[in-house]
């Protein structure tokens, strides 16, 4: 009779338990962020002088520096597995146009950053949410500026090499296409030994590999920290 009884038992516990289990709402299904990096496709070494006049400025190509699946990989690194990422590309030399890249921008109107992005990254997912990292094309490329600015290397008469990255980062609505929140990650670090001074002047390969993994350090490190930023507010 006793073992009849907590036979009965067992099943209503366990019967219980079930509906307890079955009465749970679903969990909702995860947001999907479409990361795209809008990039430049040369770096700068700048030299600041002493006098003016004496700056010098050149060019390098990025092929090869694989800054875009580092900022993939920092962006994925924050967001996985409570977000799923998906990846998305842009034709080389693509740009994003707004009133501060333009000449008269002020005076212009332009489509709105999750527009541009729609036009030119493929392929086109179902996501909730773009990421986009912009390298803005104006800040990468040889101005008289005598600070750091954009990607590059920059280097002085007197004091630090500078390596340095710069990227704005936006959160975009797929559906709506408008920005929901946006940061802008800068990030530098010396490179003891370097000298850089003259247009005519040839970088070894070794400093170069230098300067990609610094750089690569350096923006890994800038996306991560601000796109942790902007999605614990999301």
């Amino acid at each position: 009779m006793k073992s009849f009884k907590f036979v009965i038992l067992l099943v209503v516990a366990l019967s219980v338990r079930s509906g307890a289990q079955a009465a749970q709402p679903a969990q909702p299904a995860a947001k999907t962020v479409a990361v795209v990096s809008v990039l430049p496709v040369s770096g700068h070494f700048f030299h600041i002088a002493v006098i003016r006049f004496g700056n010098a400025c050149k060019l390098f190509d990025l092929a090869g520096f694989n800054l875009e699946n580092t900022i993939y990989t920092a962006a994925a690194s924050v967001l996985s597995p409570t977000y799923k990422l998906v990846r998305m590309s842009v034709p080389p030399g693509s740009e994003i146009h707004t009133s501060s890249t333009e000449v008269m921008g002020a005076f212009k109107s332009f489509p709105t950053i999750g527009e541009q992005v729609r036009k030119m990254a493929h392929p086109q997912p179902t996501a909730d949410l773009y990421l986009v990292a912009w390298g803005s094309h104006t800040e990468n490329r040889c101005m008289d500026y005598p600070k750091p600015y954009g990607i590059g290397v920059t280097t002085y008469a007197f004091g630090n090499v500078k390596v340095h990255t710069q990227v704005e980062l936006f959160v975009v609505d797929t559906h709506t296409l408008q920005t929901l929140a946006s940061k802008g990650a800068f990030a530098d670090a010396p490179l003891p030994g370097f000298e850089w001074n003259e247009e005519a002047q040839l970088v070894s390969s070794q400093d170069m590999g230098r300067i990609r993994s610094t750089m690569q350090n350096l923006l890994g490190s800038s996306v991560a920290t601000r796109v942790r930023e902007m999605f614990s507010a999301q």
